[in-house]
Parts: C-alpha cells; structure tokens; sequence
C-alpha cells in the first residue's frame, strides 16, 4: 500500500468550510507537490487551478494520514493549511462542483476521509465552523 502526499486548503467563509467534488466524494481544495515546488507554491497553483482563486495567506493547521477516499488501496498523507483568498471561487479542472459545509449538513454529502474524520472535527472543536 502506497502512500499519497497532498496539500489541502481549509476555506473558511461564515463559519462553514468549502469543498469540491471529485469524483464521488467532497474534498478540501489542494492536491500533489509536484518536484522542487514547496507547500505553499502547490497551494498557490491548485487553488488557481481548482477554484479560479489567488492564495492571499496561509496558517498550518495539521497533518493527517487515512485510507485515500479516492483512490482504493492507497494512504494519503495530507498537510492542511487554513488559507485566505482573493477572488470568488469557482469549480474548475477536475472538481465538478463547490459547497460549504458545516455540522449542519456534513452528513448529507459523502465527505473525504481526511475531512470527515480530522478536519471537520478539530474546526467545529476550535469554533472555526457550527
């Protein structure tokens, strides 16, 4: 079993996150490091690239490691970063659609592992979502 290693943003707007959808799943926005590029240059280029947007700050909030929801067999180990943007995002390359999500609809939508079980948690224990 082989492990995948992704950056992923935590979007924050009126106490809710945004995900996208990939496939069957809702995931946070980010995606592979690729060679030479540091975490914050990969989220520079995936939110552009997913959501049309321009990285205007970032914070660490965790590293996570889980089953990949999206690609059976495999482990992803994701470094999260709470970000703040400049634009209004948009679902573009491979997410299909955008939301938000807090505790009162997380459960009505098929949520990434790594979002489901450590993200979504830690942001409503912090007060960062309701």
């Amino acid at each position: 079993m082989g492990t995948i290693h992704k950056i992923g943003a935590i979007i924050l707007d009126c106490k809710k996150i945004l995900v996208g959808k990939k496939g069957s799943k809702f995931i946070i926005p980010g995606g592979k490091i690729e060679k030479n590029e540091s975490h914050k240059e990969c989220l520079k280029r995936e939110l552009k690239e997913e959501l049309g947007v321009k990285l205007t700050s970032q914070e660490f909030f965790g590293s996570f490691e889980d089953d990949s929801a999206l690609d059976p067999g495999m482990r992803i180990k994701m470094d999260v970063y709470i970000v703040g943007i400049q634009g209004k995002p948009k679902a573009s390359s491979e997410i299909e659609e955008i939301t938000y999500v807090n505790s009162q609809n997380k459960d009505n939508i098929k949520l990434g592992s790594i979002l489901k079980k450590f993200v979504i948690p830690q942001l409503l224990d912090k007060g960062l979502i309701d």
